[in-house]
């Protein structure tokens, strides 16, 4: 028997449907040259595993030695295989063999998207199928050089709380150098049992040396989409605003926005923000589904397939009938790509963040034998906007630039209240790590009303302590330890507690700091000022 292939489609971490849609996976019919070729080389293959080892003459070694017509000819591959069987003085396993001619294979392409699974590796990849697994809750990719990068950590996971950010770049995982390892080699490698840990070396821009991030794993639920309501009389705007942010696209995604969109419309929304920041894509067809509850009839998506040339991908919806205002950051990639790309080119509403990541590829997934012999995955299609734009390694622009660093005043110090010393996120603050950004965090819970012990810089137990206290207070996981988002709730709480509030109040998401959101209100407003203008 060959092995039966089987193809599925995908575009970020989740494979997707061949017919890009719905429906099962389609099996994959070999050409009749291709067939051939298969054919021949199973012949060859069992008769070279028949037939026994000619005596070593040098006649024989002269017309083995013989070179097929080029290098393009797929019958060096079996030459080569049967000398080293004959002749080899050492132990060889033809499916040691045949593994790394596959390795090889895709290694020359120079695509790390494209990459040959053993059996284990492939069992781990498809486990993004699944609505849960075991792992730290982030998505890594590629940048322009090729390295293994952080593109988001998903929400509340060890890798966000961990401070892990998008365009960190992995150096090693568990102390192993991971430059020669494929992507999914890498990603497999981060996941494992819940309650195990893994270390990953970590090189940041503006940190001038490699550190290191232990993670304990986690059963990661995936929960793609949430919603609220944002008041908006305060801010100006005639009614309440939609905050609607997506995740991923997982399998069912586009159902839970619809409903959510739906929930959301029942309370009387005027606007809809929606939120695609950190979102690493997923699905391709659901990623289609989504857009097309934002675009109006007309194209969504062009794929360019090597196959069967330009395939555009339309909506047959209405769209939405408020303004819709769209967060997009470094994090937002592959089809959170097409979304956002879709309604910019359709003109339904602007972009407010920072350039996105930068992935328009498809990869289809070949199952060998059902899996049990391994997959392929391939890079076999590039997609671009509805006007005409490649996201493949350039991303999309925003109409109006944010930086998330542009934060309100914060980390400064304010003598008034003992703190004397800037902190800045350079890395997790945990026991036992010593320095001024230590010093700078017990100064802060001083002021905050958590006694650290001596503002010596040392984090010791009650430095550990009264963080905990602070965390328990402000509603946050309570870990003892301090990671970029716990920055920003203590920072958060020192302007409060300087603005005169109570310490422990909690304050409204849209006057946290979050720069970006704030601007895409402003946005929202200034948009249905023009259109109320109109009418």
């Amino acid at each position: 028997m060959f092995p039966v292939l089987k193809r599925r489609w995908f575009i970020g971490p989740v494979l997707l449907r061949p017919d890009g849609r719905t429906g099962a996976p389609g099996r994959l019919k070999l050409p009749g040259r291709l067939a051939v070729a298969w054919l021949v080389a199973a012949v060859v293959f069992w008769m070279a595993l028949v037939t026994p080892a000619p005596a070593l003459t040098p006649a024989v070694l002269a017309a083995e030695e013989q070179a097929p017509a080029g290098l393009e000819d797929p019958q060096i591959l079996l030459q080569v295989f049967d000398l080293i069987r004959r002749h080899y003085a050492g132990d060889a396993r033809p499916e040691d063999l045949i593994r790394g001619a596959l390795r090889g294979m895709m290694g020359a392409l120079g695509d790390r998207h494209s990459v040959f699974f053993t059996p284990e590796e492939f069992r781990q990849f498809t486990s993004d199928l699944q609505r849960s697994y075991g792992g730290v809750g982030m998505q890594i990719g590629t940048n322009a050089d090729g390295e293994i990068t952080v593109i988001a950590p998903f929400p509340n996971t060890p890798a966000d709380r961990a401070g892990l950010r998008a365009g960190d770049v992995i150096l090693a995982v568990d102390g192993e150098d991971v430059k020669d390892l494929a992507l999914d080699q890498v990603a497999a490698r981060i996941r494992g049992e819940p309650g195990t840990t893994v270390t990953l070396t970590i090189r940041r821009e503006g940190v001038s040396e490699p550190f290191q991030v232990e993670l304990v794993r986690e059963v990661i639920q995936i929960h793609t989409v949430e919603a609220e309501v944002i008041a908006g009389e305060g801010r100006g705007i005639s009614g309440p605003v939609g905050y609607l942010r997506i995740i991923s696209f997982n399998d069912g995604t586009t159902g839970e926005v619809r409903r959510n969109l739906e929930l959301l419309e029942r309370q009387g929304i005027v606007g809809l923000v929606l939120d695609l920041r950190r979102n690493p894509g997923g699905m391709l067809h659901e990623a289609v589904g989504v857009a097309e509850l934002f675009v109006p009839a007309g194209p969504v998506v062009h794929v360019d397939w090597k196959e069967k040339g330009r395939e555009t991908i339309a909506s047959r919806s209405p769209g939405r009938p408020y303004p819709v205002v769209t967060l997009v950051d470094e994090g937002t990639a592959s089809g959170s790509e097409i979304v956002a790309g879709a309604i910019q080119d359709r003109g339904v509403g602007p972009l407010v963040g920072t350039r996105t990541y930068g992935k328009g590829s498809v990869q289809s997934l070949y199952e060998l034998n059902g899996g049990n012999l391994g997959a392929v995955k391939l890079t076999t299609a590039r997609y671009v906007t509805p006007g005409g734009r490649v996201i493949d390694g350039t991303g999309l622009s925003p109409d109006v630039v944010v930086h998330r660093t542009e934060q309100a005043p914060g980390p400064e110090p304010a003598p008034e209240l003992g703190i004397e010393t800037p902190l800045r996120f350079t890395r997790t603050l945990r026991r036992g790590v010593v320095g001024l950004d230590v010093l700078a965090l017990q100064e802060r819970l001083a002021a905050l009303g958590h006694p650290p012990g001596p503002a010596d810089g040392v984090f010791g137990p009650q430095t550990e302590a009264a963080l905990r206290a602070f965390q328990s207070g402000r509603g946050l996981p309570v870990t003892g330890t301090l990671d970029e988002a716990g920055l920003q709730a203590l920072e958060q709480a020192v302007m409060e507690l300087i603005r005169g509030q109570a310490a422990g109040s909690p304050a409204k998401e849209v006057e946290t700091g979050d720069l970006q959101l704030e601007r895409a209100l402003d946005v929202l407003k200034e948009r249905l000022a023009t259109s109320a203008a109109g009418r």
